[in-house]
Parts: C-alpha cells; sequence; structure tokens
C-alpha cells in the first residue's frame, strides 16, 4: 500500500482530509507540525516568535527526515506545514517516500475557511485584515507554488472529496 502527503497552502485542509482519508481506510494520520509541538514541547507560533522561521525550518526538516526514515516500510497519510515542500530538499524527500497531493485551494476559500476557523494558530497569518491576509496568502502560493507543482497528484477545491482521495491513494 502506498503513503500520501498532503501539501499545500495553509488553511487549505490537509489536515481536515488527511485525517478523514486516514480514519476511512484505518491507517495512521501524522501532522507534521502537530509532531513538532509534541517533540518541542512547544505551539509552531511559540518556536516562530522566540526563535523566528529559520529555525522553525531546520527543526521541521529534520523532523520530516526522521518521520520517514521511521516509517519507511508503514502505510499512513502526512499533513505538512503550508511551507514544508517550498524550503531545503524537502519536495524531493516528500516525493521520494510518499506521492505527494497538493491541495490546490483558491485563496478566496482559504481566506473564508481561516476566518472562520477561531481555534486557528498559525504563525505567519497572525494579526492583520482579511485584505492583508489575502496579500500574504498571494505571496505565499506565488512562492511556494514551483515547490507544490512538483507533486504526484494536484486536485482542485471542487474535487476534493473522499472517492477521488482513495482513487489517488490506491492509483499505481
Amino acid at each position: 500500500m502506498p503513503n500520501l502527503t498532503f501539501i499545500g497552502l495553509p488553511g487549505c485542509g490537509k489536515t481536515y482530509w488527511g485525517n478523514k482519508l486516514a480514519q476511512h481506510l484505518a491507517i495512521p494520520f501524522h501532522d507534521l507540525d502537530q509532531m513538532i509541538e509534541k517533540e518541542t514541547g512547544r505551539k509552531i507560533a511559540q518556536i516562530f516568535a522566540e526563535h523566528g522561521e529559520e529555525h522553525f525550518r531546520k527543526l521541521e526538516h529534520n523532523m520530516l527526515t526522521a518521520f520517514y526514515k521511521n516509517n519507511a516500510v508503514t502505510n499512513y497519510i502526512l499533513a505538512c506545514g503550508g511551507g514544508t515542500p517550498a524550503f531545503d530538499n524537502n519536495m524531493d524527500i516528500i516525493n521520494s517516500n510518499s506521492k505527494a497531493v497538493f491541495l490546490d485551494v483558491s485563496i478566496s476559500n482559504i481566506i473564508k475557511q481561516l476566518t472562520s476557523d477561531k481555534q486557528a494558530n498559525r504563525p505567519l497569518l497572525k494579526n492583520g485584515s482579511t485584505e492583508q491576509l489575502e496579500q500574504l496568502l498571494c505571496i505565499l502560493r506565488d512562492k511556494r507554488l514551483p515547490s507544490y507543482t512538483k507533486a504526484s497528484f494536484s486536485v482542485t477545491a471542487q474535487d476534493i472529496n473522499l472517492d477521488n482521495l482513495k482513487e489517488i491513494y490506491f492509483y499505481e
């Protein structure tokens, strides 16, 4: 059985759909940001605030590499942070260890999701108006899209559903 890694902008549904698909297939689901938080005992926002993005990206790269090394033969679904594929050689690591699935969701849909999610704790998306959030997401998308498009599969918002994700999981 294959392994899937979900990538895409913050708020596109990586954790939601990864968890939902893993439950449906009765396989493990892992979230890279949650693993970093558990390992460090700190929230991602706290790591950014105390040590900066560069420090966080090193932690993220090390956690990603260790995860794939320790889970080389198990079936799982992994959700990465929005920036994971765009730093170091992370996208190459993702592609060599799993089928990458880019959840290609419009910025307007992401803004709706993030502004309605009162629980959201996203360090790159804090402290701003909807217009500032839109500008930031456009910048992030422009920077990260070259990495995202290296994914094995790309699924647009209207096509993200359990049946299509299962089809990708079982695709040979």
